[in-house]
């Protein structure tokens, strides 16, 4: 707690979130133990006795814990929901783009008027993509069916609803008729930023770049995948790269010290703090640019409050810098510690300041900058990776050993990647364009595609459908608690430490896939307007299912997710005739129409 307190109530006060959001307490726990605890904390400064002293620390964490349960009460109250069915009359303007599908376009938008009453809520919209294009500058009017949302049945099924919820948006609505539009008396700062973007977005869409690259160059700078391919996307997922198309830390830094590299040729060296708050502004422009993304707002606070103690003459620390931006994006929506990519990000930095130095400490000194530099990126690489295996292996069922390898392999170049596709966007922003230039990117990322291409084509290597549970999770956390010790320290009370902490985790594991073997059940779940069967015998899991099925939809949201859940090696698919109501399977008859 002395050498972390930061972080030690940052750890409480997501907890005390985590609590609040499983138990629902009511408001007046959260108070009472925040009002009591912080008077005794305030108490022990003025009389100081030893008993209080001595406890302060335990004082200070459960002071935040009941923070975090006062936040995320308000929270969830300051929520509301409006639960809607069938055809309704809206108006409504754009508030996001969000990613497409190869039907639909997608956008959040937000509703102030339905069936001539004012309303102010949020909501999923889908449009087909043979309307045309959605922007900021207008407002709309049009019939609207919205699809009623239920939470899954089965916990290996993904909530969409609580997902929605999680991000203050009420529901899902459909739009397959004309939508009147005019345009908006007032147009805010937010949305001219975002119509900006939207345009710059339309002129890389419309450029003479390939079709392939023009979505990757969209994506690695301005967050919008909504028209990469499905096999560009899942060439990144199987690779471990899919963190390039992220905005995240490393985006954000190449662009900061980009800037500090420019600055210092024509700025003077006493005027090197004005350097890095230029450097500082003008990330935060760019946060600003591309809609403040959650990924791009959690890079830019852990850059500024690294380097504003730099500025102010403290030491610099990394896991400091990391609990001050993870308190200000909790308090302002505590909802993002549920969001994966929050989680990801921050385990990462956790990760490099835990594991990062003991890992480079394992390799020989030698004096040459080269060797120095692959070190450090795969250090760096290792122990982000190292660290967020759990939460990948619990949230995405699947690994590929090929990541380190990739990673090691193309991370030096990112500067590259980033800085070019960075020129290229603001290029296009200011409306122009080279031929010569549209070439070159065109040359370079081809290349990039395809070394992505070849490391995600070993399959050999990708695992899927990894049975992974939150106890597991947690007894590798523990492994690497200790794996960071006996690199340090290399003790034999370490070795012992580390040795029990493995035991555990194997011990927990056999434990939980022998009972998942012994399980046997049937599961019935209506999806996609049928039924599929789900019947589990052993490690075995018989498919039945109509045969005029999307199986590639089936295989992605019921099949690999139970295939995890379940623990089971091998699944046969059996497909009945359309026209069949069910199936008769082992003596039992099955009705396959929802």
């Amino acid at each position: 707690m002395s050498r972390q307190p930061l972080f030690v109530t940052l750890l409480a006060y997501c907890l005390g979130i985590l609590l609040q959001d499983r138990f629902r307490f009511e408001i007046w726990l959260g108070l009472l133990l925040f009002i009591i605890f912080t008077f005794i904390i305030l108490f022990s400064f003025i009389i100081k006795k030893a008993f209080l002293v001595k406890f302060r620390d335990v004082f200070l964490i459960l002071s935040f814990f009941g923070f975090g349960c006062i936040v995320h009460y308000f929270n969830i109250s300051d929520y509301q929901k409006l639960v809607l069915k069938g055809k309704h009359e809206v108006m409504f303007q754009v508030e996001k783009k969000l990613n497409s599908n190869e039907t639909y376009r997608k956008y959040q938008a937000k509703i102030f008027k339905i069936d001539h009453r004012n309303s102010s809520v949020s909501i999923v919209l889908q449009i087909p993509k043979s309307t045309k294009e959605l922007d900021f500058k207008h407002v709309y009017q049009s019939n609207l069916y919205f699809s009623e949302l239920k939470s899954p049945r089965y916990n290996f099924q993904f909530d969409y609803p609580q997902y929605l919820e999680r991000q203050k948006v009420s529901g899902l609505a459909f739009s397959n008729e004309n939508i009147l539009q005019a345009s908006k008396k007032h147009l805010s700062f937010a949305d001219e930023i975002k119509q900006k973007r939207l345009e710059v977005l339309q002129r890389i869409s419309t450029s003479e770049l390939n079709s392939r690259h023009k979505e990757f160059l969209k994506g690695i700078i301005l967050a919008d995948r909504t028209g990469m391919d499905d096999v560009t996307f899942s060439d990144f997922n199987k690779s471990g790269l899919v963190h390039l198309l992220a905005i995240s830390g490393s985006h954000m830094l190449i662009i900061f010290w980009l800037i500090l590299v420019i600055f210092k040729t024509v700025v003077p060296l006493k005027w090197r703090k004005l350097t890095i708050c230029i450097a500082l502004v003008t990330i935060w422009c760019f946060a600003i640019f591309i809609d403040y993304g959650s990924s791009v707002v959690r890079s830019c606070l852990m850059i500024s409050f690294y380097y504003v103690t730099k500025l102010l003459s403290r030491p610099a620390n990394l896991v400091h810098s990391m609990a001050l931006s993870a308190f200000v994006i909790l308090i302002w929506d505590s909802q993002q510690i549920f969001d994966v990519g929050f989680q990801l990000s921050y385990v990462a930095v956790f990760g490099i300041y835990w594991l990062n130095q003991p890992i480079i400490k394992c390799f020989p000194k030698r004096n040459n900058k080269f060797y120095k530099l692959i070190i450090s990126i795969f250090s760096l690489s290792l122990s982000a990776q190292l660290t967020t295996l759990p939460l990948v292996l619990y949230y995405f069922h699947q690994y590929s050993l090929m990541s380190i390898i990739a990673n090691l392999c193309i991370i030096p170049f990112s500067e590259i990647i980033i800085i070019f596709s960075l020129l290229m966007v603001v290029l296009f922003a200011f409306n122009v364009e080279f031929g010569w230039l549209d070439f070159i990117y065109d040359w370079f990322t081809n290349y990039l595609l395809k070394a992505i291409h070849w490391f995600a084509d070993f399959d050999v290597l990708f695992f899927k459908n990894i049975g992974f549970n939150l106890v597991e999770m947690g007894a590798v956390f523990i492994i690497l608690y200790y794996l960071r010790h006996i690199l340090v320290k290399q003790n034999l009370k370490y070795f012992i430490n580390f040795g029990f902490s493995v035991l555990l985790f194997l011990g927990i594991r056999l434990g939980f896939n022998f009972y998942h073997f012994r399980k046997d059940e049937i599961l019935e779940i209506a999806s996609f307007k049928n039924k599929t069967i789900l019947i589990k015998e052993k490690s075995w899991v018989f498919v039945l299912t109509k045969d005029d099925a999307d199986m590639s939809k089936s295989e992605k949201f019921i099949i690999g997710p139970y295939l995890a859940s379940s623990r089971a090696t091998k699944y046969q698919l059996i497909k009945v005739p359309k026209n069949n109501v069910g199936i008769t399977y082992r003596g039992k008859f099955y009705k396959l129409n929802d």
